[in-house]
């Protein structure tokens, strides 16, 4: 990374940060929940039309990558002061500068992909809502483009044509987030898998090995050493 770069991780990716003792820099290190963008209050729905949590989980791939403009710079130094001066029992501004970098991050996204892309399909909203109600199930292509009424090359194709990912990326990328937030609540891996839509442990295990780059145990040790 060099100078006013930029780096957004999505939640339950496994990554680290080091820097050369001869390279001294100053980072600013920002953690917060996507499920706060949930929140009817900071969905304004008039003006953006669409979920900003799904939008990101959706949309990014593992993390986004950059140089920061004059605006992110100015609304990461907002963050850093609201926070030196935050405290419990007051009002914060927190969320609202938040917001902010989650829209101008969102501004980011959509340069990455061609003009013409159809962020508001409603084939494709419907598939999601699917898939986020059906995931531990075995799920298929032609499940889901059944229960929408429309071919399942159909399904593929606008999928892919609003995502850059397949149908089934997305159930398995899907699935593995699941997973984590089950791992974070203590329960078994063997459990696990069952419960987020996998026939066996290891068939979990492949599949989050692909997605994560490490085996399930490996990623849990990880988090018990967070």
């Amino acid at each position: 990374m060099n100078e006013n770069d930029f780096l957004f991780i999505l939640p339950y990716v496994s990554h680290a940060f080091s820097t050369a003792d001869s390279e001294p820099c100053h980072v600013y290190s920002i953690h917060f929940n996507l499920d706060f963008l949930s929140n009817p209050l900071y969905q304004l729905p008039q003006i953006l039309k669409i979920d900003l949590r799904r939008h990101f989980m959706l949309y990014t791939q593992k993390y986004l990558f950059g140089a920061a403009d004059q605006q992110l710079k100015f609304c990461i130094k907002n963050i850093a002061a609201e926070y030196e001066s935050w405290k419990n029992n007051d009002l914060s501004m927190m969320n609202f500068y938040i917001l902010e970098l989650v829209l101008l991050l969102s501004r980011n996204i959509h340069s990455q992909y061609p003009a013409d892309t159809d962020f508001h399909n409603p084939y494709v909203e419907q598939a999601l809502s699917y898939i986020h109600e059906h995931y531990m199930d075995k799920i298929t292509v032609p499940e889901i483009a059944s229960a929408l009424k429309i071919s399942d090359r159909y399904l593929s194709k606008i999928f892919y044509q609003c995502t850059h990912s397949t149908v089934m990326d997305y159930v398995h990328s899907y699935r593995i987030n699941q997973s984590v937030l089950l791992m974070t609540k203590g329960c078994s891996l063997t459990d696990i898998a069952v419960n987020v839509g996998y026939s066996s442990p290891p068939h979990y295990t492949k599949t989050f090995k692909k997605y994560m780059g490490q085996t399930p145990r490996e990623y849990l040790n990880t988090l018990t050493k967070s």
